[in-house]
């Protein structure tokens, strides 16, 4: 009698298991079979993925033109304010476009810094491309009888040296006539400088932070244009005219500072 328990606990056992690897299995199945087993789209619907992936790209680079401009952000930090004893506030207005500082101090005498990482650039784009591929036309393919119908999108970016990589999970169900399919999975690769922008910037910003080299550049254009001390015997009064002395400092910080490189620059 315990013999004869001890098989039928064992043949439970075993079914448990196969039950378990059919369950497994199946499941794996519908998972991964679009991996697996790529469904072949009709050549009829290749112009609409050339249309998408064009969009993606020229949105991916108005995106990237905003990074760039705006010090590696495309939505705002929150906004300090300065003071009469601090003027300066955490942004820059240039020609109605707020720049964020790296490094600021605020009107009650606080340090800000605020330099995003390659990280938080890549989501800020991410989200960015979130926005605004949905807006992407394809009117002309509807007057062509095509049915369109967008999924929401989910975006990762990847910023390297000289590219910058966007992964676009977005369903477009498309059809025509008897025809119809879903196009999934959008890739796209943009030659584009940004990460070995950002590194350099880095760099510069750590050694400016450590040695605050700006400043002693600055020094050095002031007193090459405009003589702060020295010593001249003369019966006549030396005489300054400010505003010439204003302007040659400015144009001399213009020409001075434009003349610095980053590391893959051509010169």
């Amino acid at each position: 009698m315990v013999g004869r328990g001890v098989n039928k606990a064992g043949q439970v056992t075993i079914f448990v298991i196969l039950a378990i690897v059919l369950v497994v299995a199946a499941a794996s199945y519908f998972i991964f079979k679009d991996t697996l087993f790529p469904v072949k789209v009709s050549s009829t619907f290749d112009p609409i993925e050339t249309n998408f992936l064009n969009c993606i790209q020229e949105k991916t680079q108005t995106g990237i033109k905003i990074i760039e401009s705006k010090g590696g952000y495309i939505s705002d930090p929150i906004f300090v304010s300065g003071s009469q004893y601090m003027p300066f506030s955490s942004q820059l207005d240039f020609l109605g476009v707020s720049i964020p500082y790296w490094h600021s101090v605020s009107g009650n005498n606080f340090e800000i810094n605020q330099v995003p990482t390659k990280e938080e650039i890549q989501n800020q784009l991410a989200n960015y491309l979130n926005h605004e591929v949905p807006k992407c036309n394809f009117n002309s393919f509807t007057k062509e009888g095509f049915s369109i119908l967008k999924g929401d999108p989910n975006t990762e970016v990847l910023i390297k040296d000289n590219s910058v990589q966007v992964i676009l999970d977005m369903d477009l169900n498309v059809g025509k006539g008897e025809e119809s399919a879903i196009l999934a999975n959008h890739k796209v690769e943009i030659n584009s400088e940004l990460g070995a922008l950002y590194s350099d910037a880095i760099k510069f910003y750590d050694q400016e932070e450590k040695e605050s080299f700006l400043e002693n550049y600055s020094v050095d254009i002031l007193r090459n244009y405009a003589p702060v001390d020295g010593v001249e015997l003369t019966c006549a009064p030396k005489i300054w005219n400010a505003n010439e002395i204003f302007d040659t400092l400015k144009i001399a910080t213009q020409d001075n500072f434009l003349a610095l490189k980053n590391s893959g620059e051509k010169t």
